[in-house]
């Protein structure tokens, strides 16, 4: 969004002091106000008779200490209260504190460090008598250990465990869990190769589940394509309509009387990647790498609930000589959904970049890259329809001038170009900017600056098509006083 009319004042200072060379401490204070007039693309109802005023003060302040001992042990410790109070939007607090402490012995790195967040909100609204309330406390622990050998060579386990709960609901409560660990080989000088495993798991409110009446059955996951014969026109219901996974409109009607529960569901992820680098010369090198990922859900909804991924990506750069380098690469991937399946999408591109150095006020970058995907789509209405197989292939194009006209003078040139071509929605986007910029002297400076967009997008429904372009042409110019 745009925000115009906007003003921002206030005081901020910090203090370091290091009493003795072990130990040092600081402490930092903000008092500010800020406060936006006329913001497009947000706010309350958008651009209404009345322009909204969103005035904030915040308050914060920070206090903390690092202490080291011997030669590679350090612990610091860290509190932080910050506060933000808005008369039309209502407050917002949080305390922050966190310890850590790291050390090595020999070619072993330990570490850890826990945070506890204690977050407090209260929101005001224009059509309810009493303000909404949040608190919710986030405990957070991380440890890890590495142990290197060769100089070159490093393995590390790393752990990571944190919970949030809601103390006036519960209905936020969650958790996360992670553990993973990494190896890093150079067996001979220019190829290092890594291997990296992670799991982890969660676990939270996911989605509203709810009993629809009128001879309509639960939908329970939220998915259901059927949404029955009942009477729209009764009182006694409400209805609710979202698109689900695939685009498709469906409808649930339910009780006005009848409360909503969220559904507390676990998500599972098994991720597994190898990288190899071989770098032989200085002058170029070769890079692959190539990573399975798997997600699992206890309770989730929609197609992407379950999936597998499969991805191989490999890049080259050469450097023929100081000035000049080029860049390739090549990716491919592929993403299986296991629940729900309904298709499987597939990605391929590759891309070039040049940037050339002519002279030394003078340089040259050159991108591109394309693509083509496959991806499962809904076309249809009505509650009946079919999933199709959409093609679609992107192009993007740029390239970039920066030139020292003189010791004073620079210009700077920018052209991109944005291709997409697709069965549903095709696009092209243009981009042109150029700008320049004039030392007068050490304490003035003048930039004069333009920027071109040229925008046309077809979008193609079942029924019709839908074409929408426009252009648009912004000039500025600034003056800059230095004292």
């Amino acid at each position: 969004s745009n925000n115009f009319d906007t003003d921002y004042s206030g005081f901020d200072g910090s203090i370091r002091y290091q009493p003795t060379d072990s130990l040092r401490t600081f402490f930092r204070y903000s008092n500010t106000v800020s406060r936006r007039g006329l913001a497009l693309g947000s706010g309350d109802g958008g651009l209404a008779d009345e322009t909204p005023d969103f005035s904030y003060r915040n308050r914060s302040w920070t206090a903390g200490a690092n202490y080291s001992y011997g030669d590679t042990g350090a612990v610091n410790a860290t509190y932080s209260n910050a506060r933000s109070t808005s008369g039309t939007r209502g407050t917002s607090q949080r305390d922050l504190i966190s310890a850590a402490w790291s050390d090595r012995v020999g070619n072993i790195t330990t570490s850890a460090a826990v945070t506890r967040s204690d977050r407090r909100t209260t929101r005001l609204s224009a059509d309810e008598d009493e303000p909404s309330r949040t608190r919710t406390v986030s405990d957070t622990a991380q440890a890890s250990i590495g142990y290197g050998w060769g100089g070159t060579n490093r393995a590390q386990v790393s752990w990571s465990e944190s919970s949030t709960r809601d103390l006036l609901g519960g209905d936020l409560d969650s958790g996360y869990s992670s553990l993973s660990g990494s190896v890093t080989y150079v067996p001979t000088d220019g190829v290092t190769i890594l291997v990296r495993k992670t799991q982890s798991s969660s676990s939270g409110a996911t989605y509203i589940r709810s009993t629809s009446v009128g001879g309509i059955d639960d939908p329970g996951d939220g998915i259901d394509d059927d949404i029955g014969d009942g009477d729209p026109t009764d009182p006694g219901l409400r209805s609710s309509w979202f698109d689900d996974t695939w685009g498709q409109r469906v409808g649930i009607r339910q009780a006005e009387e009848e409360d909503a529960e969220l559904v507390q569901a676990r998500t599972f992820s098994d991720g597994t990647s190898l990288s190899l680098t071989y770098r032989p010369s200085r002058s170029w090198y070769l890079g692959a790498s190539a990573r399975d990922d798997v997600y699992e859900s206890d309770g989730g909804i929609g197609y992407l609930s379950d999936q597998r991924r499969r991805s191989l990506s490999i890049d080259a750069g050469w450097d023929p000589s100081d000035s000049l380098r080029l860049n390739g690469s090549i990716t491919w991937s592929e993403t299986s959904y296991t629940q729900r399946s309904r298709g499987t999408v597939r990605y391929n591109g590759w891309g070039l970049s040049v940037s050339w150095r002519p002279s030394k006020d003078l340089s040259l970058a050159f991108g591109y890259d394309t693509s083509d995907s496959l991806s499962p789509s809904f076309r249809g209405g009505g509650g009946s329809g079919l999933t199709l197989m959409t093609p679609t292939a992107y192009d993007n194009l740029y390239i970039e001038a920066d030139w020292d006209i003189s010791d004073d003078g620079r210009l700077i040139m920018d052209f991109r170009n944005n291709r997409n071509r697709g069965a549903i929605d095709d696009s092209d986007r243009l981009v042109a900017s150029l700008s320049y910029s004039h030392r007068l002297n050490d304490d003035i400076s003048l930039a004069l600056g333009g920027r071109y967009v040229d925008f046309n997008d077809r979008l193609i429904s079942a029924d019709d098509a839908l074409n929408r372009s426009y252009s648009a042409l912004t000039y500025w110019a600034e003056l800059r006083l230095g004292f």
